[in-house]
């Protein structure tokens, strides 16, 4: 059997990439769930590079709220920064924000479409326990949400053609480890691992419609996990269930990433041209070792493991032991 090794991506915190040189800065980015967390990271640092962004954000207060911490970025680099409430779940929104963004700016072409909106949601970690109803809303965003991006923008991001610097168009869909391995049961798990699935089969649709879309790139990008506003446990509409913040400030203090390192490590996957980009903690059990394991269980019909908890698992007195364990896999390969 052939050994498969899915390479990620350890951030570093003594680095930082702020700009992939794959993206086109003089085109346009347009990022849903941009008002926070992983979006609003990104719109900061494209921003800081001279990069026009389009916020899109189901929350009016928060997307408001970006605009103003933003925007003397956007003034001090050239850029604009432009927000536009969305809801992903609502395939009429999405349509519009897309129209929006065309008139704003009649004469830039969109040359990254970060596809980001995601929530939690509040069914728990259980297929036996939790009713389908608490699953619905989890769906809503981050499957049929991510797909709805998808139709609203692509047939124009194809009409458009290749950009003039002949660099890529670069469209990256938020899924996360746990779209690749069987981290923890329940609906976000499987809604993720839906992603996944989302992204491989959008990509093959790219792929056979041959030349026309030959200058669009996808990428799925698989974090791990990040002390970031996305543990306030969101509903679909963007309400918080946590408006205190307590589950990011505990999963902050286990040693949990960041959205700065996410970010650093998305870059980095865009440069090294990754279709998967995989950011792991560098005390995670490297996910391409147990991505490996997984395909190995269903080439042999094998009944599914579960896989290694995530470094913000691993209590401290344990961390010592998975540094050990991380190196001798490493050894091996």
């Amino acid at each position: 059997m052939t050994e498969i090794i899915f390479e990620a991506i350890q951030y570093n915190l003594n680095t930082m990439s702020k700009f992939p040189n794959v993206l086109d800065k003089n085109g346009l980015a347009v990022i849903t769930g941009g008002a926070s967390g992983f979006g609003y990271e990104t719109s900061k640092r494209l921003l800081s590079s001279g990069m026009s962004v389009c916020i899109l954000d189901v929350s009016e207060k928060e997307l408001q709220a970006a605009k103003v911490t933003l925007t003397p970025i956007a003034k001090q680099s050239g850029a604009r920064v432009f927000g536009f409430k969305c809801n992903v779940t609502a395939i009429d929104d999405c349509i519009a924000a897309q129209r929006a963004i065309a008139s704003e700016f009649p004469n830039k072409k969109i040359s990254f479409l970060f596809n980001n909106a995601g929530i939690q949601g509040n069914a728990g970690f259980s297929i036996l326990q939790s009713p389908t109803d608490t699953w619905k809303p989890i769906f809503a965003v981050n499957v049929f949400g991510a797909v709805n991006i998808l139709q609203a923008f692509t047939e124009s991001l194809v009409a458009a053609g290749p950009l003039p610097s002949g660099k890529k168009t670069h469209i990256v869909t938020t899924s996360s480890v746990v779209g690749l391995l069987n981290h923890n049961p329940g609906a976000y798990s499987v809604s993720k691992m839906a992603v996944t699935a989302v992204c491989e089969q959008f990509a093959i649709e790219l792929q056979n419609m041959g030349e026309k879309a030959i200058h669009i790139a996808p990428h799925s990008l698989h974090p791990t996990a990040a002390a970031t506003n996305f543990m306030e446990n969101r509903d679909a509409d963007g309400k918080k269930r946590d408006e205190k913040g307590s589950i990011k400030a505990m999963t902050k203090a286990l040693g949990a990433a960041t959205a700065d390192d996410i970010i650093d490590g998305l870059f980095k996957g865009l440069d090294m041209n990754q279709s998967y980009i995989i950011v792991d903690h560098p005390l995670d059990i490297p996910t391409g070792l147990q991505l490996s394991a997984r395909v190995a269980d269903q080439i042999n019909q094998t009944r599914p493991r579960p896989a290694k908890q995530l470094a913000m698992m691993v209590p401290a007195d344990k961390k010592a032991a998975r540094e050990l364990e991380i190196k001798l896999l490493k050894s091996h390969l």
